[in-house]
């Protein structure tokens, strides 16, 4: 009786073991298509958009939707100045927002800015302070890149149909309690 309960309690190891197994060679499968997907469509893209990496890509967006919110902090409609200068954001901010260390987001800006996306000038109050600022060609990347990804996952999602859409938001709301709860984060 004793060995029937080893072997059992084994065997539901194992098939969790299997389980999470199958689960990850699934997600391993998901990226690669989605991968595979993305660089079929880069093809068909802006050619600017392909000589980019994703990081770069996510950066942009991100350096562009910081800019938005610091515009809107100060008051103004528009995310220039006065002076037609675009407004600008730390250094320290981008690697907040992106949760990256900021020796990883130095060669990123340098990238952006070699590619003419963006600039970085010292603040006339302080010239210890450098500000990052996307260029006209930036905001433009960054709108393409924006409505680009909206655009796949609506059809991914419209692929996925209703149904599926819940059950996903319904899987994705129960990991984020399982890792919110027992400070797993």
């Amino acid at each position: 009786m004793q060995k029937e309960r080893g072997s059992s309690v084994q065997d539901s190891g194992n098939s969790e073991e299997t389980y999470l197994t199958q689960l990850s060679n699934l997600m391993i499968g998901v990226l690669r298509s989605v991968k595979q997907d993305v660089q079929k469509r880069e093809g068909e893209a802006s050619d600017e958009a392909a000589k980019m990496r994703y990081s770069e890509q996510t950066a942009l967006v991100a350096i562009c939707g910081c800019c938005l919110e610091q515009a809107l902090e100060e008051g103004r409609r528009e995310t220039e100045n006065k002076d037609g200068i675009s407004v600008g954001i730390r250094t320290s901010l981008i690697s907040e927002t992106l949760d990256l260390a900021p020796s990883t987001v130095t060669p990123l800006l340098d990238a952006l800015e070699n590619k003419g996306l963006l600039e970085r000038r010292r603040t006339k109050e302080d010239r210890r302070v450098v500000q990052v600022l996307p260029t006209r060609k930036g905001w433009e990347m960054a709108d393409y890149l924006r409505k680009r990804n909206q655009k796949r996952i609506s059809e991914m999602l419209n692929w996925l149909g209703e149904d599926d859409c819940a059950q996903l938001l319904r899987i994705f709301k129960k990991i984020v309690a399982y890792y919110s709860s027992e400070g797993r984060m």
